[in-house]
């Protein structure tokens, strides 16, 4: 099932259709005993032997994203993009695909990256910008007109043991004709997948020549491959310490991290005008933001996520305004930007609203909240989390 996670010219619609409100993360599955003999796995295109995924912490530091690496906890996989697809971003559609909550499917969860050519990314723009279309209409025509004729370029897909193991061949496995298996365990198979430069054949010239250019450096991609076992968004959120960030508040002014320092404890609310139980819970956390919570030394900070730092449409915003204010909240509400905000925190995000708490250095305290709460509620989650810091 294809969902989309991110198209350089289609902010707005990552963030309606990448993430779906009122539903909950992958649901843990059964293992099986460990058995070292049937783990035991050979790259194909090697030769080699390859172990299991370690139990490890994907993150990517600020330094590191400056650098292109990427990381997806939910799929196991961290790496480097070379500098060609940083700079050919624009021609590049990124989606999630398999079904984490299906445990007869073969593919737990993918990260495809595909390209577009030149004419589709002008379709494309020309939906986007056409006010008279529906941010559903916009999606179905995504659906219809563009996403069908992108080409394949690479992915970083998570297969279930049981299906590598009943596969023919890793080929038909992972549909590309390239393959680097990188890890494999009793319960999945890390599997890096390219397709062949053959199959831009028949891109104009200076498409072709882009598509070459991404495909030269899969090799590189391939070699700077981190992998470990696949967390759900739950478990990633909650191993977030020092979040950093940078945006501007719903009025324009600057807000970045250093605004966690500015109480013992801030909740950060998750949240988007089209979401009706976001909305329900707002008025209550507006009175806890200014009593209970401030009592406490506890702040609240609103990311209202289809309000778009980059976005020329001030409609979202205005709505996000009459929200807050026909809800008496006055707490602080920030756009999301995604150039330092999707992979430091959106992409652990499934569920609207989503709030979780975290210390004055921007690590998350306690657990993940996932659905609307009520006033007595969170002011209980708030308390249990002063517990955890001891002030």
């Amino acid at each position: 099932m294809r969902q989309k996670r991110i198209i350089s010219f289609v902010l707005l619609l990552f963030i309606v259709f990448s993430i779906s409100a009122c539903q909950g993360g992958g649901s843990a599955e059964k293992t099986k005993p460990e058995d070292s003999q049937s783990m035991a796995v050979t790259d194909p295109s090697t030769g080699e032997t390859v172990g299991e995924a370690p139990e490890a912490d994907l993150a990517v530091t600020p330094e590191e994203n400056a650098e292109g690496w990427k990381a997806h906890p939910d799929v196991g996989f961290k790496y480097r993009l070379p500098v060609d697809w940083l700079e050919l971003q624009d021609y590049i559609d990124i989606y999630n695909d398999g079904d984490p909550d299906n445990p007869e499917g073969p593919l737990h969860n993918a990260i495809i990256y595909d390209f577009l050519e030149t004419s589709l990314i002008k379709r494309a723009e020309e939906i986007i910008g056409d006010d008279a279309l529906s941010d559903d209409e916009k999606f179905e025509k995504f659906a219809e007109e563009i996403w069908p004729k992108t080409l394949k370029l690479m992915a970083m897909q998570l297969f279930r043991r049981d299906a590598f193991d009943k596969a023919e061949n890793v080929e038909k496995l992972t549909a590309f004709p390239h393959n680097r298996v990188v890890a494999a365990g009793q319960d999945y198979v890390h599997i890096v997948s390219w397709a062949d430069k053959d199959s831009g054949r028949n891109l104009p010239a200076e498409d072709r020549g882009n598509y070459n250019r991404l495909l030269d450096g899969a090799e590189a991609i391939v070699g700077s491959v981190q992998t470990a076992k696949p967390a759900s968004p739950a478990e990633s959120l909650e191993k977030i310490k020092n979040l950093t960030f940078n945006t501007v508040s719903l009025d324009g002014k600057p807000v970045d991290e250093s605004i966690f320092s500015e109480a013992k404890l801030t909740m950060v609310n998750v949240w988007a005008t089209w979401c009706g139980p976001c909305g329900q819970e707002i008025p209550e956390i507006g009175e806890l933001a200014k009593k209970e919570f401030a009592d406490r030394d506890v702040q609240v900070l609103g990311i209202v996520t289809d309000v778009v730092v980059s976005a020329e449409d001030e409609d979202a915003a205005e709505t996000a305004r009459e929200i807050l204010s026909n809800s008496g909240a006055s707490y602080v509400n920030v756009k999301l930007n995604p150039e330092n905000m999707n992979d430091s925190l959106m992409r652990h995000i499934q569920v609207f609203p989503t709030t979780f708490f975290v210390n004055r250095t921007g690590s998350v305290v306690g657990s993940v909240i996932f659905g609307m709460r009520s006033k007595a509620q969170f002011l209980a989650e708030a308390d249990s989390r002063l517990e955890m810091l001891g002030e």
